[in-house]
C-alpha cells in the first residue's frame, strides 16, 4: 500500500505540536508502515541533530561590528539633522 504522507508531512509532524488534530492518523500510519517508521525515525535523528547546533558569528564579524561602532560618529545639527562620520 502506497502511503499518502510525503517527507515534508513527517518534519511537519516531528515539529508539530503532539496535540494537533492528524497526529493520531500520523502515529498510525507510521507505527503500522516500516518504511514510513524508517523514514520518520531518520526525520527525528536529523531534528536532534539541527538542535544541537549552535549558529554563531565569527569572532572577526564580531570584532568588524565592534569597530565599526567605535568608529562611527553620529552629530544632532540644527540644519541638517543627523550628521554621521567615521573617526578612521
Amino acid at each position: 500500500m502506497q502511503n499518502p504522507f510525503t517527507l515534508n508531512d513527517l518534519m511537519f509532524f516531528a515539529y508539530s505540536d503532539p496535540e494537533f488534530s492528524e497526529g493520531n492518523r500520523y502515529r498510525n500510519m507510521i507505527e503500522t508502515d516500516e518504511n514510513l517508521s524508517k523514514k520518520f525515525n531518520t526525520v527525528l535523528r536529523v531534528k536532534r541533530y539541527v538542535a544541537k547546533l549552535k549558529v554563531e558569528p565569527s569572532q572577526r564579524a564580531i570584532n568588524n561590528i565592534l569597530n565599526y561602532s567605535r568608529a562611527l560618529s553620529v552629530i544632532k545639527t540644527q540644519r541638517t539633522g543627523n550628521f554621521s562620520m567615521m573617526l578612521n
